[in-house]
């Protein structure tokens, strides 16, 4: 065996599982971005803009969604109403977490070589 067929084997090794990995990695990411999206959301009378949040992904993507049609005036505000974000603030934070992830797996795979 050649260092070519051990080093393309190793990468193989080292590969195996990774879509799992990074698919673990959105989820924990969104989850947290998530948890404080509900922190930061304003809670009027009903709390319902905090109960319509909801995650969800999109491929390698991690998704905060509302089902309340007035959270993007909140988020963005209004001619009459400043703006009071709640999910830029919570993506703003977890963004960076993100790439931490995404490094641990280039390590991880580095280290399997």
């Amino acid at each position: 065996m050649n260092e070519i067929t051990r080093w393309a084997q190793a990468l193989r090794r080292a590969a195996s599982g990774l879509e799992r990995k990074a698919e673990q990695a959105v989820d924990r990411v969104g989850r947290g971005a998530l948890r404080d999206a509900e922190l930061y959301a304003p809670v009027g009378a009903t709390g319902n803009l905090r109960r319509g949040l909801r995650l969800r992904r999109d491929g390698h993507r991690a998704v905060i969604t509302s089902s309340e049609y007035y959270s993007a005036f909140q988020e963005y505000g209004t001619s009459q109403m400043a703006p009071n974000p709640f999910i830029d603030p919570a993506a703003r934070e977890w963004g960076p977490r993100l790439v931490l992830e995404v490094e641990r797996l280039r390590d991880g795979i580095e280290r399997d070589l």
